[in-house]
């Protein structure tokens, strides 16, 4: 070599021995599993049908596949997990989950028509409710029993005042509407303590403070998306 005056396979011989391999950058795919539901709430895997939650055919016709270890997982397209079955060495089996086969809609209707009693049959209770319910189908019971327990802890004006906050803001969300219940309540005793002080103020439970009530179509409007 012109300037190190080394010959060329004998510098290489004493550099190879400083080299490290390359780390790797191919990327790893693997493959996306996509099944139709049938009819009967099944999907076909390996040989074998598994169940999902009754009422799923009607939701979702595409379900997508995660085989993780022994496990088969199947989510919506939208991303959330409904069932999970460990995987059947056989063929042509059924692998049932037996809590995908019942009907729950109709407890959760007797649920809903319950609250929304306790909220004084309000429009936007059932806007509230029936939003909770498609936002969060797997976990609608959870997310009413919070709200039954949420009215247990304050009273009907303070509920009244977090159910207008959270379906004019959009807050479809038990937790949402439980923040909102403890920030009135405390808001409440508040105004109340200046009142007792003499601090002319304007409460929350009064006419001048209270929104107006709004025409049932823009609770429909709420429904589907928009901002009351």
């Amino acid at each position: 070599m012109g300037q190190t005056k080394k010959v060329p396979a004998e510098a290489f011989e004493q550099e190879r021995l400083f080299l490290k391999p390359v780390p790797s950058t191919r990327k790893v795919y693997t493959d996306i599993i996509t099944r139709t539901v049938h009819k009967n709430n099944t999907v076909f895997y390996g040989g074998n049908r598994y169940t999902v939650p009754l009422g799923t055919h009607g939701l979702d016709r595409e379900v997508l596949l995660d085989i993780d270890g022994d496990k088969l997982v199947i989510s919506r397209i939208a991303g959330n997990v409904i069932a999970e079955h460990t995987l059947s060495k056989s063929k042509g089996e059924l692998v049932v989950n037996n809590s995908h086969r019942r009907d729950t809609t109709t407890k959760l209707d007797s649920i809903q028509g319950a609250l929304i009693e306790r909220f004084g049959d309000s429009d936007e209770a059932e806007v509230f409710l029936a939003q909770v319910r498609k936002l969060k189908p797997r976990y609608t019971r959870d997310q009413f029993s919070l709200i039954g327990k949420t009215l247990d802890a304050h009273d009907l004006s303070t509920v009244r005042k977090a159910l207008n906050y959270c379906v004019t803001h959009n807050l479809y969300s038990a937790v949402e509407f439980r923040n909102a219940a403890e920030y009135f309540k405390d808001r409440l005793s508040v105004e109340m303590d200046l009142v007792v002080r003499g601090v002319n103020i304007i409460p929350i439970h009064s006419a001048v403070a209270i929104a107006k009530k709004r025409e049932l179509s823009a609770y429909a409007m709420a429904a589907k998306g928009g901002k009351l």
